[in-house]
């Protein structure tokens, strides 16, 4: 829960963290699949 509040706090200073939060939520999500975010 604490990755999707850091996120969801990195969502208003980034627009390009927004993608970041997707794929780190995908990455929760999907913990088989490691999925390499920038």
């Amino acid at each position: 829960m604490h990755n999707i509040l850091f996120c969801i706090t990195f969502f208003y200073f980034s627009k390009k963290t927004k993608l970041t939060c997707i794929f780190k939520i995908l990455d929760i999500y999907l913990p088989n699949k490691k999925i390499q975010y920038l």
